[in-house]
């Protein structure tokens, strides 16, 4: 075990004082660094790719980069001695939009059966109604379309009939934990496959609309949002978070990775509950390869549930802007066949 001592790494339970650090240090240098040959040694090359060098890096120039102090060579050293993740596989799991590689799991998008709110007709989007019954519990026809959403996975698309990693991951809304829980017992699933989702899957915040009656606000929102997608409404004075369509897309773009991370090396049947459409309708505009301000050709009904069963795939991108800022003309193009390599 190492611990810091000054301005050195030295085992634990044996401090060394400022003279012995830096020898130790000057010892550790010559041993690891002056004595790699240059540009050949794979040791060398990992060193370099700790710090994000370019392979060519000599050793004076990466001591001039880095302004290498005694503790660094030895962290150095440490490194050499490691297995080092390649910066391309570290950010595997971080999944582009739009997808340049294939999905490994299979998801069922699903939206949770009617709640309270929904039969009201009511804007409910604070987070801290999730687990009201008044608000956000199944109404009765809210339970028959939960029924019936997993009567079409099980029967008509096939969860779980050909796999043994079948999971479901519904919202802590409480219609979404219930309509998960209802179809994890047609599907014949434990608890233990059921796994609450405690943000990521959260209604849209619609800020000041929270509360007012859905159908005075939604056709306005969704023209804003067809505008721009990182429109966000706005702010209220009861704490509902004003979300964008953009803000829905960062916290399903982590949550996709996070799921392809956990189960993608062996591939998952995955149903994704939530208690509105904003999460899934931006869902499937990734799986579809489509600009989000399109979410409105997705949207879903209580209870609807959707299966995108061949992910598009676009293998090019401008490496140049950020992954969220793509070249859509240059998408379509892929789409309709007039460039190569879709």
């Amino acid at each position: 075990m190492f611990v810091s001592s000054g301005n050195a790494f030295v085992p634990s339970g044996k401090p060394l004082t400022r003279a012995a650090s830096q020898r130790r240090g000057a010892r550790h240098k010559n041993q690891v660094c002056c004595k790699l040959p240059l540009g050949k040694s794979r040791l060398w090359n990992r060193l370099l790719e700790c710090f994000s060098l370019p392979p060519e890096t000599s050793f004076r120039k990466a001591v001039r980069c880095l302004g290498l102090t005694n503790s660094l060579v030895i962290t150095c050293w440490c490194c050499l001695h490691a297995t080092v993740v390649a910066p391309a596989l570290a950010v595997n799991g971080l999944v582009d939009h739009p997808l340049t590689q294939p999905l490994r799991n299979k998801y069922y998008l699903v939206r949770a059966g009617e709640s309270i709110a929904d039969a009201r007709g009511m804007v409910e989007s604070n987070p801290v109604d999730k687990t009201s019954i008044a608000k956000s519990g199944l109404t009765a026809r809210g339970a028959q379309q939960a029924r019936a959403a997993a009567e079409q996975l099980v029967k008509k698309l096939g969860f779980c009939q050909q796999t043994s990693q079948c999971w479901i991951w519904p919202s802590m809304t409480l219609n979404a934990y219930e309509t998960g829980e209802i179809i994890g017992d047609k599907a014949a699933l434990g608890h233990e496959r059921i796994v609450p989702e405690f943000s990521y899957l959260d209604k849209r915040g619609l800020g000041v609309y929270n509360g007012s009656i859905s159908s005075d606000v939604i056709p306005r929102l969704h023209a804003q949002d067809r505008a721009d997608a990182q429109y966000r409404p706005p702010a209220g004075d009861d704490g509902t978070p004003p979300e964008s369509i953009f803000d829905v897309f960062i916290r399903v773009r982590q949550l996709l990775s996070k799921l392809e991370t956990q189960y993608g090396t062996q591939g998952a049947d995955v149903v994704i509950v939530a208690p509105d459409t904003y999460t899934l309708s931006v869902l499937e505009c990734v799986m579809n390869g489509e600009p989000l301000e399109r979410f409105e050709q997705h949207l879903f009904a209580p209870g609807e549930v959707h299966f995108v069963a061949n992910p598009k795939v676009f293998p090019i991108r401008d490496e140049t802007l950020p992954h969220e800022r793509v070249n859509w003309a240059n998408i379509e193009s892929v789409r309709h066949g007039s460039a190569s390599g879709g």
